[in-house]
């Protein structure tokens, strides 16, 4: 239950409000806001050490590492940016992580220092 009401700087109009399930959007030069409905365990469920995943992108789940782990990830395969994955995800080792998602995207993860680098294939399912 609640309510959050949102409202551009300098803007005249194009306030919206939003109720629990919401996410509002903007971009740069624009007066109004976007609203869609949203799985709220998705935004939070990083505070019980997880992370809840729906159809997200490798792309966005390599950027998600980067922002918690602080290392830096590059995917061998460019077009692997486009898989995706859903599920349910503990996120206090970095190591699980990788053997849990090597193991579902049937990818290969290489940890070198602060470099972390998914390869196109796992070798025990090429």
């Amino acid at each position: 239950s609640g309510k959050v009401r949102l409202n551009r700087t300098n803007a005249t109009s194009g306030g919206t409000t939003l109720r629990p399930g919401e996410l509002a959007e903007t971009q740069a030069g624009t007066t109004h806001f976007q609203k869609r409905r949203v799985e709220p365990a998705t935004y939070t469920s990083w505070q019980q050490h997880r992370w809840e995943l729906h159809q997200e992108t490798l792309a966005s789940v390599a950027l998600r590492i980067e922002e918690t782990f602080g290392v830096t990830v590059k995917l061998a395969n460019e077009q692997d940016r486009a898989l995706t994955v859903t599920g349910h995800l503990p996120t206090q080792q970095l190591d699980i992580l990788c053997a849990i998602l090597s193991e579902t995207l049937h990818r290969r993860f290489e940890r070198t220092g602060q470099t972390l680098l998914i390869h196109s294939s796992n070798p025990t399912n090429p």
